[in-house]
């Protein structure tokens, strides 16, 4: 799909995958558009994520000056992980008005429970942090657990090997990166 919502079929490159993720915030706006419409978007908690980044993620990453590594990015043998584990991650807490912001805040996908029972009020705990609490450049341990996965892998009752990945600093950065040596088995 390009930003246009129309079905294409593109070679693999950043800007093609710019394209698409245009495209996709397009069909998120549209659905705003319509909590809008309902006149629920302003009372209601909304999360909106991603399960995965994608693994080809970083074709022409350009980081901003204040990320620059030492050296190049470009040849880490993680940018696949990297890629892999950066998904979207968009909320808006009931009652929030205004333009939307970027966050380069250390948050995780198990931080969206924390969220929401902290925004809730359900007193729940578990192993997350309410996202709302977390500031950037806060020193934050995530894990990440990356598979190779393949086509022929649909078919299987089990994901292939999870290699654990511990990150710790900003996740654009492959020097945050660091495999744990820690490897989950399929059927275990």
């Amino acid at each position: 799909m390009n930003a246009e919502l129309e079905k294409v079929s593109l070679p693999l490159s950043r800007d093609n995958l710019v394209n698409l993720a245009r495209g996709e915030l397009k069909l998120v706006d549209l659905f705003l558009a319509g909590l809008r419409e309902l006149g629920i978007y302003e009372r209601s908690l909304i999360f909106i994520m991603a399960d995965h980044g994608h693994s080809q993620g970083a074709i022409g990453l350009r980081l901003p000056p204040d990320l620059q590594p030492a050296g190049s990015q470009a040849g880490s043998p993680l940018i696949r992980v990297m890629g892999s584990g950066i998904p979207l991650l968009l909320v808006k807490r009931a009652g929030d008005a205004g333009e939307l912001r970027v966050s380069d805040a250390p948050a995780s996908q198990v931080d969206v429970s924390a969220t929401v029972s902290a925004e809730l009020g359900l007193g729940l705990k578990g192993a997350g942090v309410p996202l709302f609490q977390i500031r950037p450049g806060q020193p934050r341990e995530r894990h990440f657990y990356h598979y190779s996965w393949e086509h022929r892998d649909w078919m299987n009752l089990y994901l292939p090997d999870l290699v654990e990945y511990r990150v710790q600093g900003h996740a654009w950065l492959a020097s945050s990166w660091q495999a744990t040596g820690k490897v989950l088995k399929p059927g275990r």
